[in-house]
């Protein structure tokens, strides 16, 4: 089973968990900024239990792990955001917090 893969959205083709949840990043001035403590009680990591050994995910490239089993999407880890109360909401995109700006991820990279 994948751990992401793709589905419509208002947004155009975004990356969802495996069980429908938008998935995010969190950049400033187009740098990965870290997720940690606080932060993640907002916008938990996706994760997995053990390391992916290849990319995996159904219309998704380029997809690993980090440290402590969280997901990674071309390197940057990703996020779910608690303001996301149903399969298909997109309420953290664009959003300002810890440091940067959260974005939906897209299927296109």
């Amino acid at each position: 089973m994948p751990v992401v893969k793709t589905a419509n959205s208002s947004l155009g083709t975004i990356v969802v968990t495996n069980d429908g949840k938008t998935v995010y990043t969190l950049t400033s001035g187009g740098q990965q900024v870290p997720c940690s403590s606080e932060c993640r009680q907002v916008w938990p990591p996706v994760t997995v239990v053990a390391p992916l050994t290849k990319a995996t995910g159904t219309g998704v490239q380029n997809v690993g792990t980090g440290a402590g089993g969280e997901v990674t999407i071309n390197g940057a880890p990703v996020y779910t955001y608690v303001g996301d109360t149903k399969v298909g909401d997109t309420k953290g995109e664009g959003i300002v917090s810890f440091g940067g700006i959260w974005n939906v991820v897209k299927a296109s990279g």
